[in-house]
């Protein structure tokens, strides 16, 4: 399985965790799949520090009878149509281009930087970096430098490239890790690499035993575990199962808390929901037992309050276990930002940490992000229609009636069908540009893709037309 290897559409949101074996993650089932990364330590700074170089100008990909270039900004073609496959930068600083069966590499400035020769080539959001080539009877992934030019020999089976640290590589059907020079800093020891797009700290697993490392590569982890919660620390702490049950193992190298419980969920606020039989309380990072486990279900301490399921229902309780919020909900969730989410009667809506409503329930659906919630607002359904309510107030921005909405804000719009059209609200709820394309995107470097009378086409964030397939 291969990691993100072509980007055949634009993709602005991407999000998951991907096995280098195609086998189903060792998880448990109670919880979020990771825990918070934690990075490696920086080094000091160095005397004298450069100013930063600006990024060239986007370039955006188009289309004319067939065939892929690119443009800039404003509409000009900077490269000509000539390639057989769409290519798309993101946030890299090369793209991939291909003409008949083989690939090459372009730069933001619209130049060739490799001749079209490669077999394959594999980027991600971030970084073109490895490169399929023909090596006597068979084939071999090398890596690649910014200018395009292959840094080292190309000796690897497989290479699944990172912005930064180390990739995962793959040799004679085991896997380890290498820099972006080719060098092999982790020899290919290991049957199974678990990462994902946002995961400094891979899962890995030799024989039916798992551990983790770290960015550089170093074991952080042991790997004789039945199963681990990979994707780092949080708070200092990462979930590991032995012999059936869980426990925890401590950043600083050691098993903290023995794997003794049914199930757990990582540290929040210095306390983690555990499960003794049936039953669900918490405890300190010494393994004390802070909170009696008497509860039917918990989640994770939040601004001082956790959820908890007392008689089929969910309240509030604070770290002394006073409840707070009587049990009276179906379903709760983690306060942020003063709020959670919650569900009466099949009806979602928010309330405060007094117990009362923000947001009334009155919505079949809610979704929202945490860290922009206030400045976003929280996107809500009444049956299949969306709209757009205050978090803060709970006033509605724009009253459910589009059929869709497209990813989140970029560029201060978000993209509404409406019917069979699509147009952009900005973040009061007003529509900016009325519904009238057949498809659209969202907005990246000031730009948006839509479709427009069955063709592709670019608008600016007033909704003018800056270039359209012929």
């Amino acid at each position: 399985m291969r990691l993100l290897r072509t980007m055949l559409a634009v993709t602005f949101h991407l999000v998951g965790f991907v096995s280098l074996t195609g086998a189903a993650p060792p998880q448990a089932t109670q919880g979020p799949a990771k825990g918070k990364a934690t990075g490696p330590a920086k080094a000091a700074p160095a005397p004298t520090k450069a100013a930063p170089v600006a990024p060239p100008p986007p370039l955006f990909a188009i289309v004319q009878s067939g065939k892929w270039g690119f443009m800039d900004r404003t509409g000009k073609v900077v490269v000509p149509p000539q390639f057989d496959e769409p290519s798309f930068f993101f946030h890299s600083e090369l793209a991939q281009v291909k003409i008949g069966e083989k690939y090459g590499l372009i730069d933001r400035t619209g130049k060739l930087v490799s001749p079209i020769e490669f077999l394959e080539v594999s980027c991600n959001l971030e970084v073109c970096a490895a490169v399929k080539v023909k090596k006597g009877d068979g084939e071999a992934w090398g890596f690649v430098g910014r200018d395009g030019k292959l840094v080292g020999p190309a000796i690897f089976d497989e290479i699944y490239p990172v912005s930064k640290g180390l990739s995962v590589m793959a040799q004679n059907g085991k896997y380890g890790f290498a820099d972006g020079n080719g060098r092999i800093v982790v020899p290919a020891k290991y049957d199974e690499v678990q990462t994902g797009t946002d995961s400094d700290f891979p899962g890995v697993r030799i024989g039916e035993k798992w551990g983790m490392v770290d960015p550089r590569g170093k074991v952080v982890i042991p790997v004789e575990y039945d199963s681990i919660i990979y994707g780092g620390f949080s708070e200092g702490m990462a979930r590991v199962k032995s012999g059936g049950k869980w426990g925890f193992y401590s950043n600083l190298g050691r098993l903290a808390i023995p794997a003794k419980y049914d199930a757990v969920l990582e540290f929040s606020q210095g306390l983690a929901a555990v499960r003794i039989g049936n039953k669900w309380g918490f405890i300190d990072k010494t393994g004390a037992m802070a909170i009696p486990a008497e509860y039917e279900s918990a989640l994770w301490f939040g601004e001082g309050l956790v959820a908890v399921m007392i008689g089929g229902k969910m309240g509030y309780i604070d770290k002394t276990k006073k409840v707070i919020i009587p049990p009276t909900f179906d379903r709760a969730g983690k306060f942020c930002k003063g709020f959670t989410s919650v569900e009466t009667g099949g009806k979602t809506g928010t309330i405060d940490k007094t117990g009362k409503f923000i947001i009334p329930a009155a919505y079949d659906y809610m979704h929202y992000d945490c860290d922009t919630v206030l400045e976003d607002g929280a996107v809500v359904a009444v049956g299949k229609l969306y709209g757009i309510v205050d978090a803060a107030t709970g006033k509605v921005r724009t009253q459910p009636r589009f059929n869709n909405m497209e990813g989140g804000y970029t560029d201060g719009l978000l993209g509404v069908q409406y019917g069979d059209k699509w147009g952009f609200i900005d973040k009061t709820g007003a529509m900016v540009i009325a519904p009238q394309f057949d498809g659209g995107s969202t907005f990246e470097g000031g730009l948006a893709s839509v479709t427009l009378d069955g063709k592709m086409a670019y608008i600016d964030t007033k909704g003018r037309v800056v270039w359209k397939e012929e």
